[in-house]
């Protein structure tokens, strides 16, 4: 690394020490950057989880000990790296994207955190065979040549609270060199813009001197579309069939589309509920219908088990979604409109600690609590 690098470096700490002395992230190492690794495997029930953890500067040599890395704990497509560096050389920083890109890989900022509560280390070792306890992700920061090599991600998020800024590289005063600058420059546009980045971008990095930081807001992140939308979209609607009016819940993620369904059976006045939710494969599926010690409601993290299943409860399977139906009481209703983040339905496994179904939030706006209790009272008031 050269000093003209290093020195970059030490101006973009000093930039950041302010926030992260304040808690709001965590100040990254000026050391080389590492690499560490967690892995569990929830399949056939759930899903491959696989979490790279970059820590530190990047400079030459970065990459190829990225791979090496990747190559020695057999890491697939889909996995997630999470940056928590100041940044450092720029054409690295452009190879590492490159390498993250080719891999399917997403890309995070975010710290690698103590061992999440011991309470969850007998599930995740019964289920997933992992070898270690899941850390916590803490807040974390990357600047410079690090929000290049972020780009890389197929889908990428910044944690909250944690930092992501951007400035221009250093091009020196000869002819030479900015000669050199104008080829980096024409580089680094197509690269963004390969990247499926709003060009933008460059533009904000070239208002920033070199010695500066610009950190950038989740907005201007959205905007530019540095970040990804969100791998899981969630609303609420009413919509009109020939027997009447019914309330759905819409929960798009990795597995599919998922849906709570809310419907009044007339002239009854009784409230019915329907889940749906892909099952992926057929071990899946299977394991769905089978693997039932009960059923509850989900609400705020809280599964409501129940020793049976509820009223007139009834699952069936069709190709690879399995759909649930049962007869909705006012104490249900209750206890869903009283959820201050999510709600959903779950099949409680026979293993302790899982569960099959829906957990979805309430909207961008929190409007799906007062449709549910809306559209309960008016269906049992007639």
């Amino acid at each position: 690394m050269t000093h003209q690098a290093l020195a970059r470096v030490m101006v973009a700490l000093a930039a950041i020490l302010a926030l992260t002395e304040s808690g709001l992230a965590k100040q990254p190492t000026s050391e080389p950057m590492t690499f560490t690794f967690w892995r569990a495997d929830f399949r056939p029930r759930f899903n491959l989880i696989q979490n790279i953890y970059a820590e530190g500067v990047i400079e030459a040599g970065t990459t190829s000990k990225f791979l090496a890395f990747v190559k020695e704990h057999h890491v697939q497509a889909g996995a997630t790296v999470f940056f928590n560096s100041p940044g450092g050389n720029l054409v690295q920083g452009v190879v590492l994207g490159e390498a993250i890109r080719r891999l399917k890989f997403d890309t995070d900022v975010g710290h690698r955190g103590p061992p999440r509560p011991e309470s969850n280390e007998k599930i995740l070792e019964a289920i997933s065979g992992a070898t270690s306890p899941m850390p916590l992700l803490e807040q974390g920061v990357c600047m410079s040549s690090c929000s290049l090599a972020f780009l890389g991600g197929v889908h990428r998020y910044v944690e909250a609270k944690s930092i992501f800024g951007v400035h221009r590289f250093s091009s020196g005063g000869s002819q030479a060199t900015l000669d050199d600058a104008q080829i980096v420059s024409g580089a680094l546009v197509e690269y963004i813009a390969r990247m499926g980045v709003d060009a933008r971008l460059f533009e904000l990095m070239t208002e920033v001197g070199p010695s500066a930081i610009r950190i950038l807001t989740s907005e201007e992140l959205a905007g530019m579309r540095v970040t990804t939308p969100a791998k899981e979209k969630e609303e609420w609607r009413l919509k009109a069939i020939p027997g009447g009016i019914y309330l759905v819940g819409t929960l798009v993620d990795i597995r599919g589309t998922s849906k709570l369904i809310f419907f009044c059976e007339r002239p009854k006045n009784v409230l019915w509920s329907l889940v749906i939710v892909p099952a992926g494969n057929d071990q899946s599926a299977n394991l769905m219908m089978s693997d039932r010690a009960g059923a509850g409601y989900f609400v705020d993290g809280d599964i409501r088990a129940v020793s049976e299943a509820p009223s007139q409860f009834k699952i069936e399977r069709k190709n690879l979604e399995i759909s649930i139906t049962w007869l909705v009481h006012p104490a249900d209703i209750q206890a869903i409109v009283s959820a201050k983040e999510n709600t959903g339905f779950a099949i409680l496994s026979k293993m302790n600690g899982i569960f099959y179904g829906l957990e979805i939030g309430f909207g961008s706006n929190g409007e799906g609590r007062s449709m549910i209790g809306n559209y309960a009272n008016n269906c049992w008031r007639g």
